[in-house]
């Protein structure tokens, strides 16, 4: 799957997306999440070593510019990211456990820890399917 560059394409996808943004979202294909988390965060590329169904669950909460974010795969993914640019990511896991990657550093993300992101630099996380 290629990374979304463009507003064109972003628009085109979500076309594909519904309810809005601020509903429960849930599919089970891997290029329609990628729309999905494209339009509400920033592009990216979800990919899978091993190809088995996704039961991925999205549900964002937005207060001013300032948005809650609730993901879950239900497989095991793995998220490349550019540099985020202007856009802090902080990440709670409140189950399972993933992996990220960043700046030649890599750590593992267990059930009640918080990492923050460093939004110049592009990333990795790889989510088992557990994590939440």
């Amino acid at each position: 799957m290629s990374m979304m560059n463009s507003t064109a394409e972003l628009e085109m996808a979500s076309a594909d997306i519904a309810p809005p943004l601020s509903g429960m979202f849930k599919t089970g294909r891997a290029d329609v999440a990628q729309k999905r988390l494209s339009l509400a965060l920033k592009p990216h590329k979800i990919s899978q070593s091993v190809e088995e169904s996704l039961s991925f669950c999205h549900q964002e909460k937005s207060f001013g510019s300032m948005s809650f974010n609730w993901l879950s795969y239900g497989a095991d993914v793995t998220i490349a990211a550019p540099e985020l640019e202007d856009v802090y990511f902080f990440q709670f896991t409140l189950a399972g456990e993933c992996n990220v990657s960043q700046g030649g550093k890599s750590l593992n993300s267990d059930t009640g820890s918080l990492y923050v992101v460093d939004p110049y630099r592009p990333f990795e996380k790889k989510w088992q399917s557990d994590c939440s």
